[in-house]
């Protein structure tokens, strides 16, 4: 794995900015691990190379139910070209809350969420040309203003769909690099069809996906 965190409860943990790409198993993996995980701005890319389920971000297991109790957050982040799912729940049995990431090209399913009937949130994301193009959720979940709720997409949304510089090196201040792969155009059918969850945007509303278009 790129990352193996198997964190205890009480504990709150933050992974921000960092790339898990071409492991031989899963990106980042969450086994057993009871305690709060934010991520942002991660980009997980090209793993499973060798054995194992190649998954982008394995969320589980949690040693026990949790249920009512959110445990996970994810904002900002790329699940790309990964040979299992892209976000996976993986017996995480906790509540998680999904904000602006971007499911693209996994060989399984982009967002594979959909046990234990608890009630996720997903808002401002997008899946796209996954192998399985659906996005699979529990009924419970609040589910709104993704690209799996009536917003059609198309290649011609993005400035690039090619991966190059995704690889390439940080900038000086240790940021990841500026790439205009995903990143919206000007007459993008992804500007300002998300909703206000309280990240800086640009325009009458923000957008779905990972990147805001700077009018």
């Amino acid at each position: 794995d790129g990352i193996h965190i198997s964190a205890i409860r009480g504990t709150i943990n933050t992974i921000t900015g960092c790339r898990f790409s071409e492991n031989s198993d899963d990106g980042i993996d969450m086994w057993q691990t009871d305690g709060v995980v934010k991520l942002d701005s991660c980009w997980s890319f090209k793993n499973g190379l060798d054995h194992g389920d190649g998954m982008g971000f394995k969320y589980g297991e949690t040693t026990i139910a949790y249920e009512d109790v959110t445990k996970r957050f994810t904002s900002h982040c790329l699940a790309y070209n990964n040979k299992g799912m892209g976000f996976d729940q993986n017996d995480a049995n906790a509540k998680m809350e999904f904000y602006n990431n971007f499911a693209y090209m996994n060989v399984g399913v982009g967002y594979y969420m959909s046990k234990f009937n608890l009630k996720n949130t997903f808002i401002n994301n997008i899946n796209y040309k996954n192998n399985n193009p659906k996005a699979l959720l529990t009924a419970e979940s609040v589910n709104t203003n993704n690209s799996w709720n009536g917003i059609p997409i198309s290649d011609a949304d993005f400035t690039s769909v090619d991966m190059t510089g995704i690889d390439g090196p940080r900038k000086t201040n240790g940021n990841l690099p500026d790439v205009t792969f995903l990143k919206p155009t000007a007459n993008s059918n992804v500007i300002d069809k998300g909703i206000d969850v309280g990240f800086p945007y640009y325009g009458k509303a923000p957008d779905i996906g990972l990147f805001e278009f700077k009018k």
